[in-house]
């Protein structure tokens, strides 16, 4: 009996399902290693110098962390509004959660406080507030097969925003589907790090959610290489 129900739940149309009643995407660009960086660079200009590399890349930091400070100004808001505990993430996915959150809380507890910068700009806006104690977890946005055959990374370089990527339109709307179906397991209100160019309203209706969806943050990337271009305010409902 309970194998049966369980099959007719799960042929249920997302409407008819446990589904948040609200879905709020905080836009926000990656954190990118150094070496990613520089690789990233030097696909696009194979004349570019060290000393060229590193300066944007200084330039790349500021700006993340300044946009990482937004954002964790935002998730705290909706923390003490909604009484989030855990917050979705771009990139993250059932592949890669368990060891990023080995980092986290690692950072937190000290033990690998090196492998880091003194602010942990490279954990994300969760990952420090789950340092700080202010958000409980993180959860994985991405499933990974659907991540994977989309991922910018995989046609030209890491950078999402990055100029001269092969992008995958049909790909893309895979992965924002399968972005979807994970937030539609929460409850109540979810909560989404993703990046300003993705909008999930037409997966939404396409998969039949009838949740609201609230798009919103300031992303301000600055315009130091053809790598980058400004990012404006935008709140999308």
């Amino acid at each position: 009996m309970y194998r049966i129900l369980f099959i007719t739940v799960c042929l249920l149309p997302v409407s008819v399902q446990a589904q948040p009643h609200t879905i709020i995407q905080v836009c926000g660009n990656h954190y990118v290693s150094p070496e990613d960086f520089a690789a990233d660079l030097k696909a696009q200009n194979n004349s570019v110098t060290r000393e060229e590399i590193d300066t944007e890349y200084h330039n790349f930091l500021e700006s993340i962390r300044s946009e990482q400070r937004g954002q964790m100004m935002t998730l705290k808001d909706l923390i003490k509004r909604h009484g989030v505990n855990a917050v979705y993430v771009e990139g993250v996915t059932e592949k890669n959660v368990n060891e990023l959150l080995r980092l986290v809380h690692s950072v937190k507890n000290g033990a690998a406080i090196q492998r880091v910068s003194s602010d942990f700009v490279e954990l994300g806006a969760a990952g420090r507030l789950i340092v700080s104690g202010e958000l409980q977890t993180l959860l994985p946005a991405e499933e990974s097969a659907a991540y994977e055959a989309s991922n910018p990374a995989n046609s030209g370089g890491p950078l999402e925003f990055a100029k001269k990527i092969e992008f995958d339109k049909n790909a893309n709307e895979r992965r924002e589907d399968a972005i979807v179906r994970n937030l539609l397991k929460a409850e109540g209100t979810a909560v989404i790090l993703l990046g300003k160019d993705h909008n999930l309203r037409d997966n939404l209706n396409r998969l039949g959610a009838s949740c609201k969806y609230i798009k919103t943050g300031r992303v301000d990337v600055k315009q130091s290489s053809s790598v980058f271009k400004r990012r404006q305010d935008l709140l999308v409902k």
